[in-house]
């Protein structure tokens, strides 16, 4: 369903508190960093030392004092062949020479490395390990080399400066997160060997423009271009069987979608994307320009972000083939007028779920075609224009469409009354409840908040002392709904995310605070409950 986010990279990004027989250094960004075994060699690099496991032959950590690191082929006669999980956590290294011989770079490797800008990887490497770049914000390119299999969950993840990524023809898996939220990121080439492209893998990719998916690639992720708001043009290859929810929901500026016509799975129509019975409308280009659409005859299933952002469309027409129409399937479109095929009695028969307002309080016309003069129309490409990009991912409707969520929550199985809202199709949660419901899990945090500078601050891992406004199930106050203008810092790096301020409080989505807090987010269509996933 939309917003639903596999465990997988979310929860690697936890990965300090699952290595409490660890010997870990705390650091107050929440980075993780291990200290020296009486075992471990030393080695002198520039501002400190490297430590080496000469029975495992790792690189295990490092003294965070560190700037410049050039690391031999040997220590004491033993082959250097791996950068250990969490070697560099949150140290000051700004540039590393890695030597040949060296087969993987570990989970968590460079993590919060924020000074890092410059890695040299050399062809011998063949794994990156899960969040191993994580927050490396000023690392700008980066070249893979040519014997390299697979990119790890996150491995990229949030690198707000990286501008180019080489993906050698050798790769055969792009892992959940592994690009997300990397801002700069104008360009990729996905070559082709490449199989699959994981949940989110680019997702908040806000400047990437175009994308060209190969025949290889049979398998597309859940959200794995969402909010890709720069994006203007998508071709898939031949290759592909399966396209997650929302995989290019969000993509503000999308004109047009093209997909290999001997695919056998998918079609496009139009410049939108189906599946190969023409059952299932998958996505139509936010930024086509339209003003009216007719949906073909046959269709019975309209996904969840479907026409996510047609600002555009004033009007469309629905079959009475249609049976169900998903999560926010029309959220932030301006629809005036519906023109249904079918009586009243069919229309009220639909599954339409949340987040369709703008269909809903359109004026529907019960059995009626749409009248000749408001047939399809798109203006001429030289008159139109691509709509402006999102300045953030998570962009919002001026006016938002706010109630009370009727759907449930639940922690590893377990029901948890608290408020929440859906706006704008999305379910949005109070972040103290949110810290009170996940106390005693792994993913326990922190919220602190700075009036001077009017902050948030999360911090995970930390220990939250309720409040006594916190957990309270109250009446319905969504009328004091406004966007928040509070800034928003989880272990002391900014983020961005959009949230609401609702009586007070800050609410924000499961699926955007997910990845930095690292719990996972699921979703039971058939309870309509939230599933908050910590084990």
């Amino acid at each position: 369903m939309s917003g639903t986010l596999k465990r997988g990279a979310a929860a690697l990004l936890m990965l300090a508190l699952l290595l409490a027989l660890l010997p870990l250094g705390a650091r107050a960004d929440g980075a993780v960093h291990l200290s020296p075994r009486s075992t471990d060699i030393p080695y002198p690099v520039t501002g400190g030392n490297i430590y080496f496991d000469a029975e495992t032959g790792t690189i295990r950590t490092s003294d965070e004092s560190v700037t410049e690191v050039d690391i031999p082929e040997e220590i004491n006669g033993v082959k250097v062949t791996a950068i250990g999980d969490f070697s560099f956590g949150g140290t000051d290294i700004r540039s590393i020479l890695i030597p040949e011989g060296v087969v993987s770079i570990g989970r968590q490797a460079f993590d919060r490395c924020t000074n890092l800008t410059s890695v040299s990887i050399p062809s011998s490497v063949t794994e990156i390990g899960s969040a191993a770049f994580f927050r490396c914000d000023r690392l700008s390119s980066i070249s893979l080399p040519d014997n390299f299999i697979s990119i790890g969950s996150g491995a990229f993840l949030n690198c707000t400066g990286l501008v180019s990524i080489s993906i050698p023809n050798s790769v055969t898996s792009i892992g959940s997160y592994a690009f997300s939220d990397c801002s700069s990121l104008t360009s990729v080439t996905i070559p082709d060997g490449v199989m699959s492209i994981g949940d989110d893998a680019f997702s908040g990719c806000s400047s990437l423009t175009s994308i060209t998916i190969p025949d290889s690639v049979t398998s597309i992720g859940n959200r794995a271009f969402y909010w890709c708001s720069s994006l203007t043009s998508v071709t898939i290859g031949s290759g592909v069987t399966s396209i997650g929810d929302d995989a290019f929901s969000g993509c503000t500026s999308l004109t047009s979608i093209a997909i290999d016509g001997s695919t056998p799975s998918y079609r496009c129509e139009g410049g939108a994307l189906f599946s190969k019975d023409m059952t299932t409308l998958i996505q139509y280009p936010a930024a086509k320009g339209d003003t009216s659409y007719v949906i073909p005859e046959d269709v019975s299933d309209i996904v969840s972000g479907a026409f996510s952002g047609c600002s555009s469309l004033i009007s469309i027409s629905i079959p009475n083939s249609v049976t169900s129409i998903g999560i926010a399937a029309f959220v932030n479109c301006n629809l005036t007028d519906i023109y249904y095929g079918g009586s009243e009695a069919d229309w009220a028969a639909i599954d339409i779920q949340y987040g369709n307002d703008p269909l809903l309080k359109a004026t529907i016309h019960y059995n009626s075609p749409m009248p000749e003069g408001a047939a399809p129309a798109t203006a001429p490409a030289e008159e139109s224009a691509p709509a402006a990009p999102a300045e953030e991912p998570a962009a919002v409707s001026e006016k938002p469409v706010v109630q009370v969520s009727t759907q449930k929550v639940a922690v590893d199985g377990v029901e948890k009354v608290i408020d929440h809202y859906n706006i704008d199709g999305d379910n949005y949660f109070k972040l103290r409840d949110l810290a009170c419901i996940l106390m005693g899990t792994d993913y326990a945090f922190d919220v602190g908040y700075d009036a001077a500078t009017r902050t948030i601050a999360v911090t995970t891992g930390g220990v939250y002392t309720p409040l006594d406004t916190d957990m309270l199930v109250g009446a319905d106050m969504s009328d004091t709904a406004v966007v928040s203008t509070q800034a928003l810092t989880v272990d002391g790096a900014s983020v961005s995310l959009t949230a609401f301020n609702i009586d007070g409080s800050n609410y924000f989505r499961l699926r955007d605070l997910a990845p930095y807090i690292g719990f996972g987010v699921d979703y039971d269509a058939a309870t309509r409950t939230a599933l908050i996933i910590t084990k």
